[in-house]
Formats: structure tokens, sequence, C-alpha cells
């Protein structure tokens, strides 16, 4: 099954306070089901159906919470789906049948497909995106949302468990969440020398979107880092994430004695 991406003016998002949730629905969505079928009743036919499914409605509503994350010190958090519904209606549906005697009796197999084929679809979707979410969405946040290693920054961990009760749709319908924030080193773990800022969430007069990041946080994974006494390979950083790699000829414009010792073309390590 494919399912092209649907236009944008028919996707509404929304926060809901009640339920602590976040509501996609949309409509118009198209689809394209490829599938071998054996239809069995005074005689066996088997062969390939093509289904246009032309217009699909979903309504679907994740609730935000919160889970023990890996380790349980930290919390990640955690979405359930609270509602999912989804519309169909045969009179949308076109399916073309090849193969075997399904040409001569396609006129009759045709409609008990689109009978029998939509609560299958259906219930398969439903399974599918509640199973994905609830089990497989849920089992990596718990995973990975909470702490992690930053190798490019020495070995140093950091500590971005939820805090404030987790993510938030308050009473002005706006999602808020705040991480905890915290730069440390896994293999020696000690009181921090810098202290967390406060500050609000959400400042009521500026943009719909709104992001902080604090000197805090840049601080404890910097101070992390250094305490591994590990090196920071930076020659690495700059090759994985900018596809940059330093030669002679760049550092030959700083160092000149560089580039006359090595010669020009020469890959450079550089480390901290």
């Amino acid at each position: 099954m494919t399912i092209p991406q649907p236009k944008v003016s028919d996707i509404d998002l929304a926060n809901d306070h009640a339920d602590n949730g976040v509501e996609l629905s949309a409509q118009n969505i198209e689809a394209v089901v490829d599938a071998d079928f054996v239809y069995h009743s005074w005689l066996t036919v088997d062969g390939h159906a093509k289904i246009n499914i032309k217009k699909l409605g979903l309504d679907l509503r994740l609730d935000l919470s919160t889970q023990p994350a890996t380790p349980s010190t930290s919390l990640a958090p955690k979405v359930e789906v609270g509602k999912l519904a989804i519309d169909l209606n045969p009179d949308d549906i076109d399916i073309t049948l090849t193969g075997g005697l399904v040409a001569k009796i396609a006129s009759i197999l045709v409609p008990l497909l689109k009978n029998s084929l939509i609560p299958t679809i259906v219930d398969q979707l439903k399974q599918q995106v509640t199973q994905t979410i609830d089990v497989q969405v849920n089992q990596d946040l718990q995973q990975f949302g909470g702490q992690i290693t930053v190798p490019v920054l020495a070995g140093a961990s950091l500590d971005y468990g939820q805090l404030n009760g987790g993510p938030t749709i308050d009473e002005n319908g706006d999602f808020l969440m705040a991480l905890n924030g915290t730069g440390f080193d896994a293999n020696k773990i000690q009181p921090s020398k810098y202290h967390p800022a406060t500050f609000s969430l959400r400042d009521p007069k500026g943009p719909g979107l709104q992001v902080y990041l604090t000197d805090y946080t840049i601080n404890t994974v910097l101070d992390a880092g250094y305490q591994t006494g590990n090196n920071l390979d930076i020659t690495a950083l700059l090759t994985q994430y900018l596809g940059i790699t330093v030669t002679t000829d760049n550092l030959g414009l700083f160092i000149p004695k560089l580039l006359e010792k090595y010669g020009s073309g020469k890959a450079v390590g550089i480390a901290g």
C-alpha cells in the first residue's frame, strides 16, 4: 500500500488541552494497493488486484505523557493513540482485476472484494498505526528519550529527560515541553558547578514557535567533555557533519610553515 503526500490544505493539526493530546485530521487521502488474492466459492479464482482509493479520511489523536527512560532516573516522553477513525466509502474505490478467470467474472468479484476489502483495510490500518505508535515508537522513546552519550564531544553524556510533568497542552492550546539539558561524564558522575537558569517556557508576546537553550546546557556539556580527559576529534566532526577535509592548503593561509614543511594537498588531523 502506497500513500502519496496529501495536499497541505487537506491536513489539519490541532492541540487538545482536555486530553493533553495532538490531533491530526486529514481528508481526501489517496492510496494505491497492489495485492494477490484467492477467492473461494463454487470455484476457486486467483489473480492480482490493483486497488485505487480515491478518497480516505483520517482522524488521529495522540495523547502525551511520560515513561521511565533509560536509565530510569530520567523521564522520557510517551505517546498513546487516544482516537483513531478511518473513513472509507466503497464508491471511492476502483478495483482492477487481472489473471486467470478473473476477467470473465470481474463484475461479480469487484463488488464482493469492495465489501470485504473495506473492513479489512480499515482494520489493518488501525492495527498497524496503533501497534507502531504504542509499541515501536514508545520503545524507541524509552531507550533514546532520556540520555545519550555524545560521541562528538569526547564521550560526554547529556541528560535531556522530561521536566514539569512532560509534554503539555496548556489551556491556551499551546504545546510546551521542558527538558533537563545537563551534561555529565558518565564514568565520573558528580554535582555540576553550574546552576540551571529559571525562565518561562513561553513568552505570550513572542512568535508562534519558541525554543530556548540556556548557557547552563552548553557549559555542562563542554565541562563534561573536559572532565572525561578524552580528545575531541575535530577532523572527524568536520568530515562527518560538514563533509569538509582540512588540508595543508587551508591551514597554510594561517600557518605558512605548515605548508612549507608538509607540502600541498595533505590532509590535516585536528584534535583538542
